[in-house]
């Protein structure tokens, strides 16, 4: 029963988390679309509003589950989270900061949403799931996939902003951004590696997993790795830049978009996987129960026997002798 206690509040935590990780896409894409608008771009304006409407509905939605969830730090991470977004959107729609420096904050503001994440993983104990398969899923899907997630929104951004300065398309890259898309696109692939790895382990301890979740893995995976070597090859190792600014932005906006797509499947799996457990768990226990019933009951038929048994054996003497002496007493000797 406990097991079960244990895998159900898991299972409750995957609502948080999805939203949590929802509210991260949306970020994203807000902070890529408020850097445009600031830098002058009129139809970036109109579409940062509308993906502010959707951070704000999200957040909303959040505000809702709170009260259902006492995770410790979560109240207090969600709040600062709040704050900190109500005061840069004040600040982006007053225009009021640069560019970049409108990136960098929104960029501590995802980071934030990630402590949100682990208060959220941590509460519901699901940062230390006590089976294999679930374990390694919950690794691959709600921790490494969103780090994957934020590793290549923040290569788009870099290699897309040198890709459209004409200093860069003469000279190449600044050693500065080569040392940063390096650095960013060696996180991702590191992470993509360790996935692989862990989707191979949960297969291998539970092999139904890999026709649900196993090609999803691989695909997304794929994506990061392309991405990676399309920023290497065109930027980073590039005398010249000649890649399009337009299909950099558009293979990365598919990878990234993937990723939160494989999340949203995962998350389904992983609740499929936690209702599988508690199942399996409750049919072992009502086995145990029926199989326990079952010895008692047969002990108990086997006692009864033996002391019938033994009744008898000590009675049929008795009632002999009490049958002579009767004879006895009657005068026949």
């Amino acid at each position: 029963e406990k097991y079960i206690e244990i895998t159900a509040l898991e299972q409750v935590g995957l609502q948080p988390a999805s939203n949590a990780l929802q509210i991260l896409n949306d970020v994203q894409k807000h902070r890529d679309l408020a850097f445009s608008a600031l830098a002058g771009d009129p139809k970036a304006e109109t579409n940062r509003q509308q993906a502010k409407l959707h951070v704000d509905e999200q957040i909303a939605k959040f505000d809702k589950l709170l009260g259902n969830f006492n995770y410790p730090g979560l109240v207090e991470a969600w709040l600062t989270f709040k704050d900190e977004w109500v005061k840069q959107a004040t600040s982006i729609e007053s225009k009021t900061l640069a560019p970049e420096k409108v990136w960098e904050a929104q960029t501590q503001l995802v980071q934030q949403i990630f402590t949100v994440q682990d208060l959220i993983l941590s509460g519901s104990t699901m940062d230390l799931d006590p089976d294999a398969e679930t374990y390694y899923l919950i690794q691959t899907i709600l921790v490494n996939t969103p780090a994957i997630a934020e590793s290549m929104a923040q290569a788009r951004h870099i290699g897309t902003t040198v890709l459209t300065s004409n200093t860069a398309r003469t000279e190449g890259a600044a050693q500065q951004d080569r040392l940063l898309l390096t650095t960013v696109t060696a996180r991702s692939g590191d992470l993509a590696k360790v996935s692989k790895n862990y989707i191979e382990r949960a297969v291998k301890n539970f092999p139904e997993l890999k026709a649900r979740i196993y090609a999803k893995t691989q695909e997304a995976i794929a994506l990061t790795e392309q991405t990676n070597k399309l920023t290497a090859s065109e930027i980073v190792n590039a005398k010249a830049l000649t890649y399009p600014t337009q299909d950099y932005l558009a293979k990365y906006n598919q990878g990234v978009e993937q990723q939160f797509a494989y999340i949203t499947s995962g998350i389904d799996s992983i609740s499929k996987e936690f209702d599988r457990q508690i199942k399996a768990t409750r049919t072992a226990l009502y086995t145990t129960f029926f199989i326990t019933l079952a010895v008692v009951g047969l002990v108990f038929l086997i006692a009864t026997a033996i002391a019938r048994f033994i009744s008898k054996s000590s009675t049929n003497p008795i009632s002999y002798l009490v049958g002579v002496m009767d004879k006895m007493a009657g005068g026949d000797t």
